[in-house]
């Protein structure tokens, strides 16, 4: 039996702990790092985003109560200059392949459905950047038959956050809750066609410079609750 007090706590290094890993997965994070001269932390957060994208809903965690899908939304919080964005985009680099690999396989099927009809391919993202809500919600329905995750990368989270802060009124904040519960929801746009979106599973990271992220996250959203599913990467020791 292991004894922690407050004193034993303090001494505890503030990182992401990466000793539950692979060796090679371990080896990974301290070799970026290393290489990036900068936080691991930064690395294996990527990881986590990363591996929990590409296990989708293939994966249920189950904690003596819920099955939960490995789905998480981190945001990196480290001030300009401390390196977060160059190693996680190398360690994105396979997933920026992958999807360049779907987009000509689309393009190929989409040219042969125009020309010979037939069913109309489904494009199946992998990531998506600078995307807008509604454009998300059509992912996420192309996506709706398959266990297959998707990830929201965006180097600065600002972005995106503040995009979210324009259409709050309209029950954005509810819908992104119900995408990381899984729970099914319908999106109704005078735009669009009414759709059911059944199965959502989508990650997200991105990173944040500490002065910005009291306005990032407006206060009412920890009253909703959309503030607590988030896991802030910030680390106290920065090379």
């Amino acid at each position: 039996m292991i004894n922690i007090t407050s004193r034993s706590l303090e001494a505890l290094p503030h990182e992401i702990p990466i000793w539950a890993l692979r060796l090679e997965v371990q080896g990974i994070i301290n070799r970026y790092a290393e290489v990036f001269e900068c936080s691991c932390d930064f690395i294996t957060a990527a990881v986590y985003a990363i591996v929990s994208t590409i296990c989708g809903k293939h994966i249920e965690l189950f904690d003596g109560k819920y099955n939960n899908n490995p789905n998480h939304w981190i945001c990196v919080v480290a001030p300009s200059g401390s390196n977060k964005s160059a190693p996680i985009k190398a360690l994105l680099e396979p997933i920026f392949k992958e999807e360049k690999l779907r987009i000509k396989k689309f393009k190929e099927e989409y040219r042969e459905y125009k020309k010979n009809g037939g069913e109309e391919p489904v494009r199946d993202r992998l990531i998506v950047s600078d995307v807008t809500l509604e454009g998300l919600y059509q992912v996420l329905a192309d996506k709706d038959n398959t266990k297959a995750g998707l990830l929201l990368y965006r180097d600065e989270i600002k972005g995106f956050l503040d995009d979210m802060n324009r259409y709050n009124s309209s029950g954005e904040i509810s819908n992104y809750l119900s995408i990381y519960d899984g729970t099914p929801f319908p999106v109704d746009r005078k735009t669009q066609e009414p759709q059911w979106i059944s199965n959502p599973f989508l990650c997200i990271l991105g990173g944040i410079q500490p002065r910005a992220i009291a306005n990032a996250f407006k206060p009412s959203w920890a009253d909703e609750g959309f503030v607590q599913r988030w896991l802030y990467v910030y680390p106290q020791v920065l090379p």
